[in-house]
């Protein structure tokens, strides 16, 4: 059997058969080759690179950065725990050129004693700063401040005493500031970990958020139709159950339209334990 295999490979048939597919696929391989290192080269080639070398940040910042905010020229504010931006002392706040350098006409000074959390741009240049401190350069200031653009204390804005630190600020388009964290009063105003400024720094009557979260809010966004989504460790707002993420009316009161509720989802059976869920309500759809 094995001779006869043998055999028929000589015969001239399979030769043949041989022959033609040495013929048809040999000449496809440097093709194809070719091929898939052009195509490697090209896709290589357009692609981004992982850091931009343009972009050189001094050796960046001695400890952690929290905050971040771009100016309409293109620098950079950056805020949070360190002391040194580069080799330049920068006591948790710091601005940046476009090309990463520090930007040494922007001096804050002894900076603060406690880190920042937001930064945010007014209209007019002026910056605001939220986060855990109580003082500014050497003066009071809890919790929040406003810089003018070379990094002094702006003196103008004079904001009622804040109890408790923030995490996020927002400046609205008519230049009204929301701010949230973990206070619940401002002066001598109840504020549940949300509120709403006037530019000058005074508390917004118009933005009453009732009893407010029940807990700490950590982050904040602002819809185009003015409505504010939170999110933090909250379970409840205004009262209502809220699985730490709610959003609140213009007006400042609770949205029931956009309901998130985690409720217990009970399973039958002795040996099960009770789990939760997520419901989430068809309105707002």
């Amino acid at each position: 059997m094995v001779r006869d295999d043998a055999a028929n490979l000589e015969r001239p048939a399979f030769r043949k058969a041989g022959i033609m597919k040495r013929l048809k696929v040999t000449p496809l391989l440097p093709l194809l080759l070719c091929v898939f290192v052009a195509v490697f080269n090209r896709v290589h080639a357009q692609s981004p690179t992982l850091v931009d070398p343009s972009f050189t940040s001094d050796g960046g910042a001695d400890d952690d950065v929290f905050a971040i905010a771009l100016q309409p020229d293109g620098k950079i504010l950056i805020g949070g725990q360190f002391t040194y931006s580069g080799e330049a002392a920068r006591s948790r706040v710091a601005r940046l050129n476009e090309n990463g350098s520090v930007d040494t006409t922007f001096d804050p000074g002894t900076g603060a004693d406690g880190d920042f959390y937001a930064i945010a741009l007014q209209s007019d240049g002026a910056i605001l700063l939220g986060g855990a401190f109580t003082h500014f350069n050497g003066a009071a200031a809890p919790y929040l401040v406003r810089l003018d653009t070379h990094g002094a204390v702006d003196s103008s804005f004079t904001p009622e005493t804040i109890n408790n630190e923030l995490r996020a600020i927002i400046v609205q388009p008519d230049q009204r500031i929301l701010i949230a964290g973990r206070f619940t009063g401002i002066g001598s105003q109840a504020r549940g970990r949300v509120a709403r400024l006037n530019a000058n720094g005074s508390l917004d009557p118009e933005f009453p958020t009732g009893s407010g979260a029940n807990n700490n809010v950590r982050c904040m966004a602002l819809q185009p139709d003015g409505k504010v989504l939170l999110g933090g460790t909250f379970t409840s707002c205004n009262g209502v159950a809220r699985a730490r993420v709610a959003r609140l009316n213009s007006d400042g009161l609770l949205d029931d339209s956009f309901n998130r509720v985690r409720e217990p989802a009970i399973r039958s059976g002795p040996s099960l334990s009770m789990r939760t869920a997520w419901f989430i309500s068809p309105e707002i759809f």
